[in-house]
């Protein structure tokens, strides 16, 4: 069975840049949109399991640790099993991850890639959160005062503070919750089904 460095076609002290640059060459290659290939998905699907964990340095230092287990003669079967259940975690979630982009078309998985690594893609989250959760507290400022009165008993500052500080807080906890819902079936768009 092949290691995950022999998958990428990389050396195991290769660095993160190296793994990232073999992933993406390898990805565009044997992607089913791309390729008609019978093998073409599992191959696919081997390349993004084989980079979940290469890309993950926690995981990968397990996973470099089960190599050098298995490479020993004698080596200790409870601390090989701690390693490979590390490995087995990380693995199962990049299996899921990519069986999902296998069935995206690869320009929608070019931007599901682009959305969730860049840091324009963290500037877009912070801006986008930000301007909502600004608009709702001008919302509901402006109702209070339409429903109470700026002068009002029931509706003094304090009041008002308190409403807009909880608003705000409200709306970017539920901003967080609604982006990967927003990136995934807005911007990417939904993938394709398998006939």
């Amino acid at each position: 069975m092949s290691t995950y460095y022999e998958i990428l076609g990389i050396t195991e002290n290769a660095d993160a840049a190296e793994v990232k640059k073999a992933f993406r060459k390898l990805a565009k290659q044997y992607h089913p949109d791309l390729n008609s290939a019978e093998n073409a998905k599992e191959k696919f699907i081997e390349v993004e399991v084989a980079y979940s964990c290469l890309s993950d340095s926690k995981t990968r230092l397990a996973y470099d640790r089960l190599l050098k287990l298995q490479r020993m003669e004698r080596a200790n079967p409870r601390v090989k099993q701690k390693y490979q259940q590390d490995v087995n975690r990380k693995t199962r979630t990049g299996t899921r991850r990519a069986q999902s982009h296998s069935k995206m078309s690869y320009q929608q998985y070019k931007r599901d890639q682009l959305f969730r690594t860049s840091f324009a893609a963290i500037i877009f989250k912070t801006i986008f959160t930000i301007v909502f959760g600004g608009l709702l507290m001008f919302l509901f400022y402006q109702v209070g005062l339409k429903l109470y009165g700026p002068t009002s008993e029931k509706w003094g500052q304090n009041s008002s503070a308190y409403i807009l500080s909880t608003v705000y807080i409200f709306s970017l906890i539920g901003l967080i919750y609604l982006y990967e819902y927003f990136v995934r079936y807005l911007v990417v768009g939904r993938p394709k089904r398998e006939v």
